[in-house]
Parts: C-alpha cells; structure tokens; sequence
C-alpha cells in the first residue's frame, strides 16, 4: 500500500486488489480518499478487457454466419 499528499495536503491510499484481479482485469487498483473507496482498472487491463470482448463478438459472428443461432 502506498500513502500519497496531493497539492491540497490530503492524504489518499493506493493499492493492489489482488484477490479481485482475474485475466480479464490484470491489474485492478483500489484508491480511498476523504473516506471514499474507488476501484480502478489500469489501462492494460483496459486493453486486456477490449480484446476478451472482440474476440466473443468475431465468435458470435462466427458462429452466427455457420448458421448456429441460439
């Protein structure tokens, strides 16, 4: 975990979610300031998210063009 100052002085802590990381989303972050909590996704996993989708889309095309509808 890391702790951080920003410009305004408040204090917000960074960190690894390890346990929510699967290989869809390889990396996932959770951020908490001022007593909120966000989780945020790094732009690999972003990547890593928009190929799992084109691929299951060129799958269902695929699939939808040998005439396999569901």
């Amino acid at each position: 975990m890391t702790v951080l100052g920003g410009n305004d002085y408040r204090d917000f802590t960074v960190h690894r979610t390890p346990d929510e990381e699967s290989p869809g989303y390889p990396c996932v972050f959770s951020v908490a300031l001022d007593g909120h909590t966000a989780r945020r996704v790094t732009k690999g996993g972003l990547l890593a998210m928009k190929r799992e989708i084109n691929r299951c889309l060129k799958e269902e095309v695929t699939r939808d063009d040998r005439g396999n509808h569901e």
